[in-house]
């Protein structure tokens, strides 16, 4: 190809804007890691809605983003009910994903949706995707069940690098214990909600990054599914927050606690009903 003498200037024109750490074309950075932020719950507020180089500890190294982002659960409820879930409602931002469990709702039962995916991971013949413990990427990809082809190359190479990340480094405790962990994390993982691959779909590792809130007023801690899903989103650069009204460690003993901020925000409360408009996927 021959370059014009437009595009050139353009490129100068990008040279200068772009040197800057502050200014980033889209999807200018290609490559991205994770800083999980250790902060004030106060703070998790004040930068819920920024882009990600506005957030404290961004940077660019060698071309690839440091990522600021929130993983928390929150225990209790500040207040009153009102203004808890005005609270939520303020988080819940155009990029974020609302995902919510009443136990109170008698219209909604939770379906065993858990032992569905079980069940898939034992009949799809996954066991080749794994050599010596370790995920095989492109025996992944081509698998019947992938269907992550449509996200452009660098969003899908980040997918696929922290899937093999959280299998190969068993990040979900059981995996690779004869439990058959890692079978139940593709076959979740390849079955992924659409908002959430849509959310994911527009990242832009610079500018702002999808968002996931997690309620439940369960007595139990979340099924083996949702760990997956809650682990995923926060390794693909997902702000993700997960809502205990009543106190209960919602994520159980599947993951270390090191990687998750807890904050006790008010009393705990029992049997606190969730507002129908947040409940939508679960069950």
């Amino acid at each position: 190809m021959v370059e014009t003498e437009g595009y050139k200037a353009q490129q100068d024109i990008e040279k200068v804007i772009y040197n800057n750490e502050d200014y980033f074309k889209a999807h200018q950075i290609t490559k991205a890691d994770l800083i999980t932020l250790k902060t004030s719950f106060d703070e998790i507020s004040i930068y819920w809605d920024e882009e990600l180089r506005f957030r404290p500890k961004f940077c660019v190294e060698n071309d690839i983003a440091k990522m600021p982002i929130f993983f928390a659960l929150l225990y209790g409820v500040d207040d009153n009910q009102y203004k808890y879930y005005r609270m939520i409602k303020k988080l819940n931002t155009k990029d974020t994903f609302v995902l919510a469990y009443d136990s109170n709702n008698k219209e909604k039962k939770l379906c065993s949706k858990y032992l569905g995916i079980k069940l898939k991971s034992i009949l799809y013949s996954f066991g080749s995707c794994f050599s010596d413990c370790k995920l095989d990427i492109n025996h992944v990809k081509s698998l019947k069940l992938y269907k992550y082809s449509y996200l452009n190359h660098i969003l899908q190479d980040y997918f696929l690098e922290k899937l093999k990340y959280i299998i190969d480094n068993r990040v979900i405790k059981g995996t690779f214990d004869n439990k058959g962990i890692e079978n139940i994390i593709l076959a979740v993982v390849l079955d992924l909600p659409k908002v959430i691959l849509k959310l994911y779909n527009n990242f832009d590792f610079t500018k702002k990054n999808p968002k996931l809130i997690y309620i439940s007023n369960s007595n139990d801690v979340m099924p083996i599914d949702e760990v997956i899903l809650i682990v995923l989103c926060h390794y693909l650069g997902f702000d993700v927050l997960l809502f205990s009204p009543n106190g209960i460690n919602l994520l159980g003993d599947y993951i270390d606690n090191e990687f998750i901020n807890y904050f006790h925000i008010g009393d705990n409360v029992d049997n606190l009903g969730i507002p129908k408009n947040y409940l939508n996927i679960r069950g």
